[in-house]
């Protein structure tokens, strides 16, 4: 099976800094090792806004496992999913209890796993000198965030329903070393959508 046959050609990933060609990154990872991981370990991955759109912005893999049928086009890429492509991880820049890395690709091939119960994922851990030759649009990514930061707040609070704005402000403000200028302006919005001002 071919790259664009087992993920579809075209595909990006962003981590809130840069865009990322995820082609050139299965060509740059070919000769990384793989490991078996445990599939329970990435469990936490699938409550994540990932498959956000702007019909449905609180899309996460476990609510298409929940309800397949009211999610054909991600129900279809999970069935079809190939488990014996590796799983690409990148480093999280703010690790925290939850994990060390994020999903570069194989968001599906981890959600068809958890369908069918596979005790373990082939994975491959991306190292930052490997990640940056794939970089396709520096800064992009930060440049759309404002449009995307609701996202990033609902992915906060997923993981942890008791922060508040106001937390998720005081978080990203430890840390992040250089935050972006647009960061008030889009936690002042969340907020007087939250408190409805």
């Amino acid at each position: 099976m071919s790259w664009d046959a087992a993920v579809g050609g075209g595909q990006t990933f962003g981590d809130g800094h840069n865009t990322y060609d995820v082609e050139a990154l299965w060509e740059l990872t070919q000769d990384l090792s793989i490991e078996e991981v445990s599939t329970n370990s990435f469990g936490w991955m699938l409550d994540d806004p990932v498959w956000s759109l702007s019909d449905e912005p609180d899309l996460t893999p476990r609510m298409v496992l929940d309800h397949p049928g009211d999610h054909p086009e991600h129900t279809r890429r999970i069935a079809e999913a190939d488990l014996s492509y590796p799983i690409l991880l990148t480093e999280r820049e703010y690790p925290d209890e939850k994990g060390t890395h994020h999903i570069a690709d194989g968001m599906h091939r981890l959600a068809r796993a958890t369908r069918d119960g596979a005790p373990t994922v082939r994975v491959q851990r991306i190292p930052p000198d490997i990640l940056a030759k794939a970089v396709v649009d520096g800064g992009a990514e930060e440049k759309e965030s404002e449009a995307n930061w609701a996202c990033f707040y609902r992915s906060l609070r997923s993981r942890m329903p008791a922060v508040s704005v106001v937390g998720c402000l005081v978080y990203c403000a430890v840390n992040w070393d250089d935050p972006p200028q647009w960061w008030p302006d889009c936690f002042k919005n969340e907020w007087q959508t939250e408190t409805k001002i």
